[in-house]
């Protein structure tokens, strides 16, 4: 018993198809005739994508093998390939004015750094090779060096008055010390003389602070109340 295998044909033969302007295949889409291939082969697209690339488009063999039902009478076919058309792309971003200046200065400092570096390659294999140095280039040389030290000075100033500052702080905030306990003693200080007494230990007591806190009154600029009259009334 032989059994023989054929090779499934496609339902239309595309070489029965002629190169027509529109193609139905089907699943009942239509197909419109948009180019042709460098071999001179008919592309087809569907006719509802207005803007189909070349890469897409297919052959009327493709499409036979899909079923091919009717086909439309022949039509002027396109004077231009199709133009394989794309959205462009749109970006857009916002950027803040801080973060362009540090970009600007960053590379402005980053252009700056490599021109010095090469200067100074340069200045080197001229001195290696027993040649005189450019005058251009030691004079940015010299220029760098002596910016350099001017900026040295100026971080240095700058680190000194950042002591002082600091100074002056502490300084203020020991002087706000003092305002207040000076605050506090004078709160203390008596408002009104001692009262009499008839015991003479606690009348002698009451004079001796009275003077005690007479001497501390004149320290402070602070006048005390007349002490007390000898034999007067409370």
């Amino acid at each position: 018993m032989s059994t023989s295998f054929q090779t499934p044909r496609p339902p239309t033969d595309p070489t029965n198809i002629p190169a027509a302007a529109s193609l139905t295949t089907s699943n009942g889409v239509v197909w419109t005739l948009r180019a042709r291939n460098a071999q001179g082969l008919a592309l087809y697209a569907p006719a509802t994508v207005r803007d189909c690339p070349r890469l897409v488009m297919a052959t009327v063999a493709e499409l036979a093998a899909h079923g091919v039902v009717s086909a439309s009478d022949a039509a002027p076919e396109p004077a231009e390939p199709a133009a394989d058309v794309r959205a462009p792309i749109i970006a857009r971003t916002r950027v803040r004015r801080d973060d362009l200046d540090h970009v600007r200065a960053r590379a402005a400092a980053d252009r700056e750094a490599y021109r010095a570096e090469m200067d100074e390659r340069l200045a080197a294999e001229h001195r290696a090779h027993g040649a005189p140095v450019p005058a251009s280039v030691q004079a940015r040389i010299d220029a760098r060096r002596a910016a350099d030290g001017h900026r040295e000075q100026i971080a240095q100033l700058e680190a000194r008055c950042r002591r002082l500052d600091l100074g002056a702080q502490t300084l203020e905030r020991e002087c706000a010390r003092l305002r207040d306990q000076l605050a506090a003693v004078r709160a203390l200080l008596p408002t009104t003389p001692a009262p009499a007494t008839a015991d003479p230990v606690a009348e002698a007591y009451a004079a001796g602070e009275m003077t005690a806190w007479a001497l501390v009154g004149d320290a402070l600029g602070v006048e005390l109340p007349a002490a007390r009259p000898e034999g007067g009334d409370a």
